[in-house]
């Protein structure tokens, strides 16, 4: 006997039982949605505070929770999410959703995700044949939401305006809603944490594991400098990590002059929002905001520096806050 036949009832795909006389059919179980691609960077150091902060926000029971993550770009805030959704999957049966808040169509791309993500038919008439609007297919998407049990996370990642995202946040208290804006004090009913520069300590370890002990024992007063120079801000410090990496014979002294050379000269280069968006690093939308930088001119051994930052450009500015 198969599976897709038991007595002629079709059950492919079940998981047929029989209990005191009485046949029982399991559907199969359903692998929650989840879209979240970022995997988060290796060399994630310090923000186990935070990280721990999210945790019991968002664990919360009885209602929906709402926390949100603020501060200047590049600090890091969307790295904490990720982090924080990589960890705590088995947290949220019900699936993850991952969505850019930047864009003027949110509503559109969740019902995408109902519909990719779970098969979702998503109506668009009612039983009236009346036209349902864009906020009621979002509503509609959050109470036909698949599998129908189990916490679900959704994060919207980088708010510019609260307003015209609100209409379109779940309200059931299966949904645990993580945010991320550069925006303080977003909302007085949203608890926030704010996120700040990392600690001389913090930073210190992050260059470490991106450029190697070796190389900054080698230099212990030079690499503070440098991070302080940076001003302790995890985007700029991966940057600039990435790019000495690429070359060995590069110290850390003379990065750090040609950086303040640079400075100098003020001859910043805005990369264009094509460069901005090939980039893989997480904070690939933050180094506009963070930075007026340009990275200095690549020779063909370093060329390739640019598929894990930015494409070459003609010299690197100090940060501004």
């Amino acid at each position: 006997m198969t599976s897709e036949n038991w007595q002629g009832i079709n059950i492919k795909g079940g998981e047929p039982t029989i209990k005191d006389n009485t046949f029982i059919f399991k559907s199969p179980k359903q692998n929650p949605p989840n879209n979240l691609q970022l995997t988060g960077s290796a060399n994630f150091v310090g923000r186990q505070y935070e990280l721990t902060r999210l945790r019991e926000r968002l664990q919360r029971t009885g209602a929906v929770a709402l926390s949100a993550v603020s501060g200047m770009g590049g600090v890091g805030k969307t790295e904490l999410a990720t982090q924080y959704a990589r960890l705590h999957e088995q947290d949220y049966p019900g699936g993850i959703c991952w969505l850019s808040a930047r864009e003027t169509d949110l509503a559109s791309r969740i019902v995408e995700f109902a519909q990719l993500q779970m098969n979702l038919q998503v109506p668009q008439q009612d039983s009236l044949e009346r036209v349902l609007s864009l906020t009621e297919q979002v509503k509609w998407c959050w109470q036909n939401w698949q599998p129908p049990e189990g916490l679900i996370l959704i994060i919207l990642d980088d708010i510019q305006n609260l307003k015209g995202c609100r209409e379109f946040i779940p309200r059931a208290n299966r949904f645990r809603v993580l945010m991320t804006t550069r925006t303080r004090n977003l909302d007085p009913n949203i608890e926030e944490i704010s996120l700040d520069v990392l600690s001389p300590e913090e930073a210190l370890e992050l260059l470490t594991a991106l450029v190697g002990t070796k190389r900054v024992q080698k230099e212990l007063e030079v690499a503070n400098q440098l991070c302080e120079w940076l001003g302790y801000l995890p985007l700029g410090l991966e940057l600039v990590g990435r790019y000495v990496v690429e070359d060995p014979d590069l110290f850390l002294a003379e990065m750090l002059q040609r950086l303040k050379n640079q400075s100098l000269q003020d001859q910043a280069i805005n990369p264009s929002q094509e460069q901005l968006l090939s980039t893989e690093m997480t904070a690939k939308r933050g180094v506009k905001a963070a930075f007026e930088l340009s990275w200095l001119e690549l020779n063909l051994h370093t060329q390739h520096v640019g598929h894990y930052t930015l494409e070459p450009f003609r010299g690197m500015q100090r940060l501004k806050y």
